[in-house]
């Protein structure tokens, strides 16, 4: 009963950072495609690339790790209260999509040497 309980306290709080690593991912994942796009025309979109390609991969390796410490806890538990989980990765996940948007913006203007060279007006 006490464990269900404390589960039902931490399960929402692991779900939303879960849902912020996977749409971190999957926006980093598709900056990086932004950058290969324009690493022939930009000097420092290569390095941009790596950059977005290691932080996508960091956030994959968090998000994986953090769906295997909740089933092993689920394992442990009998799944009590496994259902609080998938409704706080599902519902703060609809607001975290907004995130990706933002990440193309940032990475259209970073590889196109905006922010990494001075240009003139």
């Amino acid at each position: 009963m006490v464990m269900s309980v404390i589960l039902f306290f931490i399960y929402p709080v692991i779900g939303l950072l879960l849902a912020v690593l996977a749409c971190s991912a999957f926006g980093l994942a598709l900056c990086m495609f932004v950058g290969l796009i324009n690493i022939l025309r930009f000097k420092w979109a290569w390095t941009l690339t790596l950059g977005y390609a290691a932080g996508s991969l960091i956030c994959l390796t968090l998000a994986g790790g953090i769906l295997y410490l909740v089933g092993t806890i689920g394992d442990h538990t009998g799944y009590k209260v496994q259902a609080v989980f998938f409704v706080s990765v599902i519902f703060p996940g609809i607001f975290a999509i907004k995130i990706i948007p933002q990440y193309l913006k940032i990475a259209a203007k970073q590889t196109r040497g905006r922010l990494a060279e001075k240009q003139e007006p």
